[in-house]
């Protein structure tokens, strides 16, 4: 099973190697990713909409690369690469939000404490939303870029480009 080894992973599901037991502790590791992921009730509705939107886009997308291909193991290809490439991109934009949003949100504490001007605390509020809004589209569009261009790795598709 890999966790950032796409190279590898490609390679496997290509030449049909990929274990049962690793396809399962694939779809089990996508599933419980996808339920670690917050739930709030101050998502805005327009997130939601760009997500499900990405999402629609994306699957659909993967499926036609997939069958351009080979048309072989459609869910058991989504599975395994959504995870690894999931996990990596996880960390990744971990590391960017670490860097960028924690700092913004000490500064964004201070200014609060000082007792800055209101059009400065709007400023902020709104920078803040526009960072939580804006991640997990983000991540969403990121991971489905990777996933066309390793299905069509996987299922020998000539589909070029990004989108």
């Amino acid at each position: 099973m890999y966790f950032w080894n796409v190279q590898a992973l490609v390679q496997e599901l290509k030449d049909r190697a990929v274990p049962e037991r690793d396809k399962f502790y694939y779809y089990l590791l996508t599933v419980i990713m996808i339920l670690m992921q917050p739930i709030t009730e101050d998502v805005n509705i327009y997130a939601k909409v760009f997500r499900l939107a990405i999402t629609i886009w994306g699957t659909w997308s993967c499926y036609q690369i997939n069958k351009s291909g080979d048309n072989y193991s459609f869910i058991e290809r989504m599975f395994c690469l959504s995870f690894t490439l999931g996990f990596r991109l996880m960390l990744i934009l971990l590391g960017i939000g670490l860097i960028t949003v924690l700092p913004f949100n000490i500064f964004l504490a201070e200014t609060l404490r000082e007792g800055a001007a209101e059009s400065t605390l709007n400023i902020l509020r709104f920078t803040d939303n526009l960072i939580y809004f804006s991640f997990p589209i983000i991540f969403d569009f990121v991971l489905y870029i990777m996933l066309r261009r390793n299905m069509a790795r996987v299922s020998g598709s000539q589909v070029t480009g990004i989108l």
